[in-house]
């Protein structure tokens, strides 16, 4: 900071030299917080100086003190390692009450020169009554935003908003953000690192995570199945046995997915497609049957839960009748499970998901395709892999236990069901 002032204004005018030296003494209390962050000149720019051209380089207020037009000054240039600058051209007395609001603003702008963009939402004209204005009557911004303005990006939002745009939320401060076309971003950064020799650091992180994610595999299918039915991560798992890394595996909505997400890991860029989030039951089928034209002669597996997948059951007559080949596997509770632990961990009971044990094979055979029911892992493992090898659509009904599921939930934090 630059702090440029001339000793004969307070000579001439007593009340700018108190002014002054307050203004010194508070700079000073800024140099002494700052723990050498911040460094302080002060200058006094002399009549044809190179200070005073310096002074009037950077912007600030010259005032004629006398009648030959001799200038005086009072005022500050700051700037910051990015040549950022701020400036107070002249400390008018009328603001001397806002003296550590206008040094302070100024000390911020400085140190964080990319604004806080802040969210608005008001049913009040605070940006000022665009009716009015589109009808020629003035209606400036209210005071507060225009104060808030100075210090922060302001962004109006919707007052029905669903969700907060990324640059609003708290949880979104890059330090370096990368913009452009991200597919032409990710081809250049592979040209780059083509033959990157990784160090042995990097490798030994990386085998530490491979480890950790194999001992997650491990520790979920140390539970046996039940009279219920098959572990789910272990069906899952087997699944991941049996296909291909170019396999185009489609996976519905349902507790299912739980699994999927956690133990079915692709190899190829898009082969795992997942609808997350957006409760789309019976996606997963007609995805398989895309994939299945778009990608012929390779394996596509498509998983769902017995509820998700009668939500789109009836196009298995299109899949048969266009003579597509794929396999759905349907992991079978009787239930509508993903809504059923979610109520008993809020209400302690479930009500209305229960699902009849209707017959896979009669239902498939129906539409022109195989279906097949299973019991055990090993069954499982021979359809699998019989239904990859063999022409048209074949549905694979096994039953899962998912009295783990509340056991996961629970590893979320406190109070997601509150």
């Amino acid at each position: 900071m630059r702090f440029y002032y001339s000793k004969r204004l307070g000579t001439e005018i007593p009340t700018y030299a108190l002014y002054a030296q307050r203004v010194r003494d508070m700079l000073e209390e800024y140099v002494s917080l700052a723990k050498g962050k911040v460094r302080l000149e002060i200058l006094e720019p002399v009549p044809y100086s190179a200070v005073e051209d310096r002074a009037v380089a950077f912007g600030l207020q010259g005032v004629p003190i006398d009648q030959g037009g001799e200038q005086v000054y009072f005022g500050l240039a700051a700037t910051n390692s990015t040549d950022d600058q701020q400036v107070i051209a002249f400390f008018q007395p009328e603001r001397e009450r806002f003296l550590e609001y206008d040094l302070t603003k100024l000390v911020h702008s400085l140190a964080f020169p990319k604004k806080t963009v802040v969210g608005l939402i008001s049913t009040l004209p605070l940006e000022g009554d665009m009716m009015a204005m589109m009808r020629g009557r003035p209606s400036p911004p209210m005071i507060v935003i225009e104060q808030l303005q100075q210090l922060d990006q302001v962004k109006t939002l919707a007052s029905d908003i669903g969700e907060i745009p990324a640059d609003i939320d708290n949880h979104y401060q890059p330090a370096l953000e990368l913009r452009g076309d991200i597919a032409s971003t990710l081809a250049e950064l592979t040209r780059l690192l083509s033959g990157l020799q990784l160090s042995d650091g990097a490798n030994a992180a990386i085998a530490h995570q491979r480890a950790a994610l194999a001992q997650i595999d491990e520790d979920a299918c140390a539970y046996p199945g039940t009279d219920a039915g098959l572990n789910p991560a272990a069906v899952v798992l087997k699944i991941r046995d049996v296909v291909d890394d170019d396999a185009t595996i489609a996976c519905d909505v349902g507790s299912h997915y739980i699994y999927m997400a956690r133990h079915f890991r692709g190899y190829q860029p898009r082969r795992v497609l997942f609808s997350d989030g957006q409760q789309t039951l019976g996606v997963a089928l007609p995805w398989a049957m895309v994939a299945a034209m778009v990608r012929p002669g390779t394996q596509v597996v498509s998983v769902s839960g017995d509820g998700g997948f009668l939500f789109s059951a009836q196009e298995l007559e299109t899949a048969t009748r266009l003579g597509l080949s794929f396999t759905h596997v349907i992991m079978r509770d009787n239930a509508y499970n993903m809504v059923a632990f979610q109520e008993i961990l809020k209400y302690g009971r479930s009500s209305g998901v229960q699902l009849g044990d209707y017959d896979v094979t009669h239902f498939a055979a129906a539409f022109g395709a195989k279906g097949i029911r299973v019991t055990g892992t090993d069954q499982f493992e021979v359809a699998l892999k019989q239904s990859l090898s063999n022409d048209g659509v074949t549905i694979i009904d096994v039953p899962v236990d998912y009295s783990r599921n509340t056991g996961l939930f629970a590893q979320l934090h406190d109070g997601v069901f509150e």
